[in-house]
């Protein structure tokens, strides 16, 4: 949840992935910022380098660049909590994204797609090109920079490298596409893995922090949590996780017929996912299921409701936020399992 310090105004904290199409002069991210510029549904294309003041190196040490990618950053933020992914083009090594760590986690993932041109195709298009100004680099900069961009690529799991010797129009294609595809990452669901303890605690503490006011402030420290998802949790419950692109965005524990957590990544709410879960939950226990909610939380009450849920009983606090809660049971389908 995000809360302006200055009128106490609240609002949800959207974390989209931050998309950046990269590679070196010449090898036309303009020109395909500007045909897909809004085409896409649900992105905003923005052209980075005509931000950019002064373009005088990329390549390590720099603190031009990083610094100049940390405000860029910041306006991607703005933007996204529009629920809009931002995608830059800019000629940047994705070492100057990465390391503002500090703002990363405004995002819940930063994929690179990397343009490349073989060496004899750069030099052709450099060749017919007038530059003027910063960018007006030597051509065989721009070839040893297509080098460095590969090679950093190969280091990032989250890079992808294109071809960028085809035809503008074949480009194109892929270029959407590969848009597309990081915008509408398939979300799976799995056994949680032994050694995945940190992940399912930040999401935990995400979604259970955002819920505030809704339910009450929590009375044990981050790191308390983390020890607890360590050696409790994991070891002791049935733990499944929902996984999208390699990052855990939900989680789901039982315990015996209890679902006792049931969490999904503030950025990630209203996809389905946590209906899946509860969907994971039925099958794996057919003969019924029980939970405790906050009876102030009234989101969580109409989702468990709405999925055949029916509360059972109530307390007035037991439980260490002594805040009053109710339980619910589910006592299984009437018809085939959802």
């Amino acid at each position: 949840m995000l809360r302006c310090p200055h009128c106490g105004d609240e609002r949800p904290f959207v974390r989209p992935p931050l998309l950046v199409v990269t590679g070196t002069a010449g090898v036309g991210k303009s020109t395909l910022c500007a045909r897909l510029a809004g085409t896409i549904p649900g992105a905003v294309l923005l052209d980075a380098d005509i931000h950019a003041e002064d373009l005088i190196s990329v390549v390590s040490p720099n603190h031009d660049y990083p610094a100049f990618w940390r405000s860029m950053m910041r306006l991607a933020h703005e933007i996204s909590q529009n629920n809009l992914v931002v995608v830059y083009f800019s000629v940047m090594l994705p070492e100057q994204i990465l390391v503002n760590g500090d703002v990363l986690g405004y995002f819940d993932s930063v994929h690179f797609l990397c343009l490349s041109c073989s060496a004899d195709v750069l030099r052709a298009r450099l060749a017919g090109r007038v530059e003027t100004g910063p960018i007006a680099e030597g051509t065989e900069f721009w070839v040893d920079f297509n080098v460095a961009l590969l090679e950093a690529a190969s280091e990032i799991p989250t890079a992808t490298v294109m071809d960028a010797d085809r035809s503008p129009e074949e480009v194109e294609h892929d270029v959407r596409h590969w848009i597309s595809a990081q915008m509408n990452r398939p979300v799976n669901l799995r056994r949680a893995r032994h050694d995945e303890s940190g992940q399912l605690a930040e999401v935990w503490l995400r979604s259970r922090t955002a819920s505030v006011p809704a339910i009450p402030p929590l009375v044990h420290s981050d790191e308390e949590v983390r020890a607890w998802f360590e050696q409790v949790v994991l070891p002791d419950q049935e733990v499944w996780v929902a996984q999208a692109g390699g990052e855990i965005v939900a989680l789901l524990a039982l315990n015996e017929d209890w679902i006792d957590q049931l969490y999904v990544d503030p950025s990630w709410t209203g996809k389905g996912i946590g209906s899946r879960l509860l969907g994971l939950a039925k099958q794996r226990r057919p003969a019924g299921l029980r939970l405790w909610t906050f009876q102030a939380n009234a989101g969580a009450r109409r989702f468990y409701e709405s999925h055949g849920f029916v509360p059972t009983e109530t307390t007035a606090g037991d439980n260490e936020e002594a805040a009053p809660d109710v339980r619910y049971d589910w006592t299984g389908p009437t018809g085939p399992v959802p």
